[in-house]
């Protein structure tokens, strides 16, 4: 019967299992109703050579040993382990119930945005879909291999989220202090900083340099030579394009190859005379603002040049409106509006957006505090700031920082001017969360949007609730603060400052 002989095979892995010869067996105990039958007890006789002996009560041995085994289960009991802080899995329900794994597309290490595709599968009929991210984040750990089967809902991939107030150190860990990076001998100023996508690269800017760094070490990686007045900095959505920009109008911006720093030479002649560059968050799109109020956009090809149908978007020349020099642009989270600050004869601020694809003019605004930085998150929220008003606001002559969400921010229509720390026409939810003393206040939203990080000339970084809008850390630097950005992932920020580059952890090592 292929049954016993199942189990007498059973019977012979165990003893192996355990190391036990058939020397050392005294016999072999019958149980349950089954043994009752004389064959199974001949079968097992004969294939074992050992004496078989039956139990007084077969059925009532098996039942005494469950209730054993059960009287011991408490010992037995293995807790699952919880995960991290801030480690998620993530799942997806899947059009048909299953697919094949056809290829990841971020590996572990890899830093994310909201919407990145992190794999691709094929369904049963035949189409490939893009398994994408619903918030930003880094990768960990993959659970499965290309060419296997998946399930809707299995957990595929082990990942890193961005933290949560209380997951945020009281002193942040330093991995890299304050120091050289681009300069020789005595520490450079770091006038800007940019990450790459996926977070294993942190550039910083300087008077004449632009270096790179590893970022989780902050070890040095390479330096651009001749990179002119690095006052601003940023990166390609593919990882492969880094722009360096400077405050020299007679200037051209800087194009480089983001991995080997080899330049490339300037996109085009008409970005001269230009202020902050930025790139969209999807493709190749790049902004530069201008010294005559206006924005210029062009896509570059992957040697730098700029391609076909660049255009520009320019302030409204009005009386009331004077278009001003552009101090700061920043895109919003899906590539499709473009947001700059401008001053107005040095003592009012403007904060203009359109839409990209058009040109058209979403948001008009005009506040009584200069406007020299923006910042935008991904939760729709946009803050400035300036470093003081003129002396008859009511916020005299101190930095401010502004916050709102754009979903009710001023229309185009609106003009209404903002005073001092309260709402006017015009204003839509503007609140004026901060003043101090000095210039204007650097900003970073976190990955998700719901951090905001300031820092200015009191050598101090401030990170604030967006949510609720109040303080709830603050660090020291030692030195005047002159740029700020967050890691994709969320749980690092480079610091850059008169002495040099900070790179901080906002997060327990366990996270």
């Amino acid at each position: 019967d292929s049954t016993v002989a199942s189990t007498v095979d059973c019977c012979r892995a165990l003893m192996r299992q355990c190391g036990v010869g058939s020397a050392e067996v005294a016999y072999v105990l019958l149980s349950g109703g089954s043994s009752r039958i004389p064959a199974v007890r001949a079968v097992v006789e004969a294939s074992l050579r050992l004496p078989v002996v039956r139990s007084d009560d077969p059925d009532l041995a098996v039942v005494l040993g469950a209730g054993a085994w059960a009287g011991g289960g408490a010992a037995r009991r293995l807790a699952a382990g919880r995960p991290a802080r801030g480690v998620e899995p993530l799942a997806w329900e899947i059009p048909g119930g299953s697919a094949r794994l056809t290829r990841w597309l971020r590996a572990p290490g890899d830093s994310y945005a909201q919407g990145t595709a992190l794999a691709r599968v094929r369904l049963a009929d035949g189409s490939l879909h893009d398994l994408t991210a619903a918030g930003p984040g880094r990768v960990l750990r993959r659970h499965a291999g290309p060419g296997e089967r998946i399930a809707g809902g299995d957990w595929l991939v082990t990942c890193l989220r961005p933290p949560s107030e209380g997951e945020l150190l009281t002193t942040p860990g330093v991995v890299h202090e304050a120091g050289t990076v681009g300069g020789e001998g005595a520490a450079a100023p770091v006038r800007s900083v940019a990450w790459s996508p996926d977070g294993r690269l942190l550039y910083a800017a300087g008077d004449g340099w632009v270096s790179a760094v590893d970022g989780a070490s902050g070890q040095p990686v390479g330096s651009l030579a001749g990179a002119g007045a690095g006052h601003h900095l940023t990166v390609s959505a593919d990882g492969r394009l880094l722009v360096h920009g400077t405050k020299d109008p007679e200037s051209p911006i800087g194009v480089a190859d983001a991995r080997t720093l080899a330049s490339l030479g300037a996109p085009a002649q008409d970005h001269a005379g230009h202020g902050p560059v930025a790139f969209a968050p999807h493709g190749r799109l790049l902004a530069a603002g201008h010294h005559d109020g206006t924005v210029r956009l062009a896509a570059l090809r992957t040697g730098g040049g700029a391609g076909a149908g660049s255009w520009q978007l320019s302030m409204s020349r009005t009386a009331s409106r004077e278009p001003g020099r552009i101090r700061d642009i920043v895109f919003d989270p899906s590539g499709r509006e473009l947001t700059a600050v401008s001053r107005v004869r040095q003592e009012r601020g403007r904060i203009t957006t359109w839409r990209v694809r058009d040109g058209a003019v979403l948001a008009d605004l005009e506040l009584d505090t200069p406007l020299e930085r923006v910042a935008g998150g991904a939760g729709g929220g946009l803050a400035a700031s300036g470093p003081g008003g003129d002396a008859r606001s009511r916020s005299g002559r101190e930095a401010a920082v502004w916050l709102w969400d754009r979903d009710r921010r001023p229309g185009a229509e609106d003009a209404g001017a903002v005073t001092g720390g309260a709402r006017a026409t015009g204003a839509g939810d503007a609140v004026l969360v901060r003043r101090g003393r000095g210039s204007a206040p650097v900003l970073a939203f976190s990955p998700d949007g719901r951090l905001l990080a300031e820092g200015g000339q009191d050598e101090r970084v401030r990170l604030w609730d967006t949510r609720r809008r109040r303080e709830i850390r603050a660090y020291g630097t030692g030195a005047a603060v002159r740029a700020l950005a967050f890691a994709p992932d969320g749980h690092s920020l480079a610091v850059g400052t008169d002495q040099g580059l900070t790179l901080w952890t906002l997060t327990a090592p366990s996270a």
